[in-house]
């Protein structure tokens, strides 16, 4: 039984090497007849091409296991002539098929080292003198079983109103089985090298379903007719580029897109800077509820590597991203790109967002909202001022919303009103705004060295100005800092020397602090607001007068009213004698030059009275 098996094996065997020795022997013989079959390869590529074909000389060589027939002058024609012409081609035969079928039967025609023009006019790309796209009669041949490839070509890209676009060393292989086509390559221009193919399905015109683009080295002349196409209008420029791109289509057109990109110099027409270097990985894709781009390890110069995702569906923009560089963006975006219900706000000059979360219905944009954590925050604040170095997070959007800051060494500069920057090593805050523009600060700290105060406020906008409405209490403080928050830039130089050599030492045990009004309207002349600053102080040295003895360890109480000052002391001393009463006023801080008034009572030996009068002028 199993030696008439084996018997029956190599029986089969065999044969199938007779068979194939035959086919190869038959496969042979046909090459040194190369020229006797002209007409038959003749036939066969006008009927896989489906357009005249005349062929010069043939010859034919062995290549593997695969018979080639070689090509000299080849020529595709169409009804005005000679539409195509190849220096050199060669056919490989399907050496089974063509048995079966007792006729040449092409697997492959290749097309070696050509010089080809592509053209684009009108929407219709052109081949030579041959239209590829629908209607064109240049699409025939992809409806029927073949492989064509060009190897080592030269390929000229022209579109209206560009210069052409010159391609080298493009090798293309395109094989199609009358149902769907794959076309594969890579080419390289001047600078810069592709490497491409894409998937299609043939319903009496191509449809690509899917395709896979590399770029190396890639400059923005190689891809202005890709982004033309992928992003049209989109503003963006570059100077090189490194990228892969897959792409996979549906029946309602793109439905994803994904890859990596690594671009040089990039930036926004209209931008202020641009980028030395951006590379990211990038999913976008239609969902059901729109296009969604998903970017992965984001990196760009002095950020760390982020994640973001950006959703667009039905006229709405969502974005969420996990860092964002505020001075990089708006150095890197043009402000006619930000939403117009934003670019009139006073936009932050830096600072670090994370976990950022915006909701933007683009038909509406002042139903904006956002949320977010900050860091290094800098923001201008009315009176061309900046407060920077605020720390917190922020929930809302243009019809309100609550900010809360926890922040350390933040700097408040104010040049209008004071000489130094304001630097505070602590600042917390609970702030409230609504759709009318009032904000409301419900609670606040403010720490330095010398101060902690701790209050609240509200501002609103009148007209054109803000006003504010601001109580705090001072529970401790250095009396030496006093003249730095005073307005010493709408004060005579005289009086600002004056509060600088006045305060030599001392100690303020509590106050409170009072403003009422437009800030531009102050010192409140006319009565327009209120500003009312009461502070509780011990142990000061007061140096009212630079030839008047000092009176030291003064306590009482020290008044800001508006424009006017009161230093009222109810004890201290003069060398040794005691002080019982003692004040000293500046009717009007403002007034040019300020006036002095003081004036006190005490009590001491008679030796004290002198030596103050041997020391007065």
């Amino acid at each position: 039984m199993i030696r008439h098996l084996l018997y029956r094996v190599y029986g089969l065997l065999a044969g199938a090497v007779i068979l194939l020795a035959m086919v190869l022997t038959l496969a042979r013989f046909s090459l040194s007849m190369a020229e006797d079959y002209a007409p038959l390869f003749k036939r066969a590529l006008e009927h896989d091409l489906g357009r005249p074909v005349s062929l010069g000389k043939i010859h034919g060589e062995w290549m593997g296991w695969r018979p080639r027939f070689y090509v000299d002058d080849m020529h595709i024609l169409s009804g005005a002539g000679t539409a195509l012409s190849f220096k050199k081609a060669y056919v490989e035969i399907d050496v089974l098929g063509s048995l079966m079928a007792w006729k040449p039967k092409l697997r492959r025609l290749v097309v070696v080292a050509p010089e080809v023009k592509l053209h684009l006019k009108d929407g219709v790309i052109t081949l030579g003198g041959v239209a590829l796209s629908s209607g064109g009669g240049g699409n025939a041949w992809l409806s029927k079983p073949i492989a064509i490839g060009v190897e080592e070509g030269n390929l000229l890209w022209c579109e209206e109103a560009s210069p052409c676009l010159s391609l080298e060393r493009v090798n293309l292989a395109l094989e199609s089985d009358g149902r769907r086509f794959r076309l594969a390559g890579r080419m390289q221009a001047l600078e810069g090298q592709w490497r491409f193919s894409l998937n299609g399905s043939i319903k009496g015109k191509p449809v690509i379903d899917a395709l896979f683009l590399e770029g190396k080295g890639i400059y923005p002349s190689l891809t202005s007719p890709l982004f033309k196409a992928l992003f049209p209008g989109f503003p963006v420029k570059f100077k090189r580029a490194d990228f892969i791109l897959w792409g996979i289509r549906g029946e309602e057109g793109w439905k994803r897109w994904t890859g990596r990109v690594a671009a040089f110099e990039v930036g926004l027409k209209g931008a202020e800077k641009t980028l030395s270097q951006l590379s990211a990985a990038f999913d976008a894709y239609r969902s059901s509820r729109g296009w969604a781009i998903s970017l992965e390890h984001l990196a760009l110069p002095d950020w760390p590597s982020i994640s973001a995702v950006v959703l667009k569906a039905q006229d709405t923009l969502w974005v969420n991203a996990d860092f964002l560089r505020i001075e990089s963006l708006l150095a890197w975006i043009p402000p006619a790109l930000f939403p117009e219900a934003v670019q009139g706000l006073p936009l932050p000059r830096e600072g670090d967002v994370r976990h950022l979360r915006l909701i933007l219905p683009l038909e509406d944009p002042q139903a904006l909202t956002l949320e977010a954590d900050f860091s290094r925050l800098s923001l201008d604040v009315p009176g061309k001022g900046t407060v920077r170095g605020l720390r917190g997070r922020v929930q809302g959007g243009l019809g309100g919303g609550r900010l809360a800051l926890e922040s350390r060494e933040v700097t408040l500069s104010l040049p209008r009103w004071f000489r130094f920057p304001l630097e505070a090593r602590e600042v917390s805050a609970d702030v409230f705004w609504n759709r009318d523009g009032e904000v409301d600060v419900a609670s606040f700290l403010w720490r330095d060295r010398g101060f902690l105060a701790r209050g609240r406020g509200r501002f609103r906008w009148q007209g054109d100005a803000p006003f504010v409405s601001l109580l705090a209490s001072v529970e401790k403080g250095d009396v030496t800092r006093i003249p730095l928050y005073l307005p010493a830039r709408a004060m005579p130089e005289g009086t600002v020397k004056w509060l600088d050599r006045a305060f030599v030492e001392g100690h303020l045990r509590q106050g409170r602090a009072l403003f009422y009004g437009r800030p531009r309207d102050f010192p409140f002349a006319q009565g327009e607001g209120t500003m009312d600053v009461r502070l509780q102080v011990e142990g000061v040295t007061l140096d009212y007068h630079e030839d008047w003895p000092a009176l030291r360890g003064v306590a009482g109480e020290v008044r800001f009213r508006n424009q006017r000052m009161e230093i009222q002391g109810d004890r201290g001393k003069v060398f040794s004698s005691a002080i019982k009463h003692a004040e000293a006023v500046i009717p009007d801080l403002l007034a040019r030059p300020a006036r002095l008034e003081v004036q006190g009572e005490g009590e001491g030996p008679l030796g004290d009275a002198l030596r103050f009068l041997h020391h007065s002028p």
